[in-house]
């Protein structure tokens, strides 16, 4: 029995040494060494995420980096703190007029709130909505409210040297955007013709299909497509499919072509026609009259369900209007827009975390910036709070699954770490980075955070995906204490 009690405490002693270490200076050397990069454009850190040990790596904790996409981090936990899980943004119909019959004598006004994920969908519901209550003839006009957001006069650009400015990922934020101001373009070949359709099919787009059927060889659908603006001398776009595909080619693309104003200006008109509405008078903004009578209401996906969509697919301009709308929520006089706003409570909020806000550059909240700072140490604390959250199911939840969903769907896989990891991944042209949370093969939870910037950063992202399999099969707990 002497015995028997003696060999369990042994194992239960070298079960608690042989505990998983963080990743350390010679992994992140060796990650370096094979990426050919200098340890100077890193910046990383593993700590235990639940505090149960003092076991951490931190190399360079406050250089201030680019964290690209990784900043989204601190939009999300801040809006889901700031705004509340539950927040929602309703869509609503007024009127100021009367109905006589099926015609509405007077305006329509249609109140848009800075929702991140308005879709085409949901607008034309409640559009029809109206128009089931019995309003088929709009006497006077539309009216949409775009007082929502306070823009700031002269926004910064992000140009991605990648010659496509019509790309989903740089559409911008506006407290009128709806349906990520995005057409769907869409071309394959039926009867040896290529049918090509664009939608919404709005007035100002214009679809030129030159496209041939040649061979079998399938063209990136960029090298095909060329949007030419007409401005300033009309408001007309053309998009111009031209060159040859593959008989079994299917090209499919989504393009933002249009500016805000009038994409939803004549997506509005385009979708009350098409249900058989009638407009006498024209699509216009305003806002709308304090004693104008609400006729329908939508109300979007809570903020919870905003958080999941912009981490796991890293949705740029979702990003930058939760974080227009946390400026929003929070508007005190002396800030000059939304966006000034959004800093200054979200760097307040950082320090209340107690964390160290020198160094944090926020500009857009989105990481689509070459001008966002964040270290190392800030994101590592933020995610430790994270973790002890309230909010926490619906934070970590938000993120990527290594090797399952997201933007980390094709990372990983096949390694045996599928699903042991929630990780931010972040890109731009001289940055990368992955921050979130990740297992070792005890189940023990870690919060990893790992920055590279330089000309060549894409160089790191194998070497550090293969250290982190090889350091969660190499965690050597694998006892099995038996009684």
């Amino acid at each position: 029995m002497i015995i028997r009690q003696l060999v369990v405490l042994v194992l239960v002693c070298f079960a608690a040494i042989a505990q998983a270490a963080p990743m350390g200076q010679v992994d992140l050397e060796r990650i370096a060494e094979k990426a050919g990069l200098p340890l100077w454009a890193f910046a990383a850190a593993m700590v235990p995420a639940d505090g149960s040990s003092n076991d951490a790596f931190w190399y360079r904790p406050d250089a201030p980096m680019n964290p690209a996409s990784a900043m989204k981090l601190v939009t999300t936990y801040g809006a889901l703190e700031l705004l509340g899980p539950h927040f929602q943004w309703g869509t609503s119909i007024y009127t100021d007029g009367k109905l006589k019959g099926k015609n509405l004598v007077g305006d329509l006004y249609i109140q848009l709130t800075g929702d991140p994920k308005l879709t085409e969908e949901r607008l034309w519901r409640v559009l029809r909505d109206v128009k089931n209550s019995g309003i088929h003839q709009v006497l006077g006009d539309i009216v949409v409210d775009d007082s929502a957001l306070r823009m700031p006069q002269h926004p910064v650009a992000f140009d991605d040297n990648s010659g496509r400015p019509y790309a989903p990922y740089l559409v911008t934020p506006s407290p009128v955007l709806v349906n990520y101001n995005l057409h769907h373009l869409q071309a394959r070949v039926v009867g040896g013709e290529v049918k090509a359709t664009l939608s919404p099919a709005l007035p100002s787009v214009e679809l030129v299909n030159q496209l041939k059927v040649s061979g079998t060889y399938c063209p990136p659908a960029d090298s095909v497509i060329t949007v030419a603006t007409t401005r300033p001398k009309s408001d007309s776009v053309k998009v111009i499919l031209s060159g040859r595909i593959g008989e079994q080619c299917k090209l499919s693309r989504y393009l933002s072509v249009l500016p805000h104003t009038q994409y939803t200006q004549e997506l509005m008109a385009y979708l009350w026609q098409d249900m058989g509405g009638t407009l006498k008078g024209r699509v216009r903004y305003g806002v709308v009259p304090s004693k104008a009578e609400v006729l329908a209401r939508s109300y979007s996906a809570d903020v919870a369900n905003m958080v999941r969509d912009i981490n796991k697919y890293s949705n740029n301009v979702m990003a930058q209007q939760l974080f227009l709308n946390i400026g929003a929520q929070h508007r005190e006089a002396q800030d000059a827009d939304d966006a000034a706003a959004a800093r200054r409570v979200l760097a307040q909020w950082v320090r209340d975390k107690g964390v160290n806000a020198e160094g944090l550059v926020l500009e857009n909240g989105s990481g689509l910036s070459r001008s966002e700072r964040l270290t190392v140490r800030q994101t590592a604390v933020l995610l430790e709070q994270a973790w002890q959250s309230p909010f926490a199911a619906e934070f970590i939840a938000s993120l990527p699954l290594v090797a399952l969903d997201g933007t980390l769907r094709r990372r990983m896989n096949n390694s045996g770490l599928e699903g042991e990891g929630h990780l931010k991944t972040g890109a731009l042209a001289n940055a990368r980075a992955l921050a979130g949370y990740i297992r070792d093969s005890d189940g023990k939870p870690w919060i990893l955070v790992f920055y590279v910037n330089h000309a060549n950063a894409a160089k790191a992202l194998p070497a550090l995906d293969d250290a982190l399999v090889k350091w969660h099969h190499q965690t050597p707990n694998k006892l099995a204490l038996k009684n």
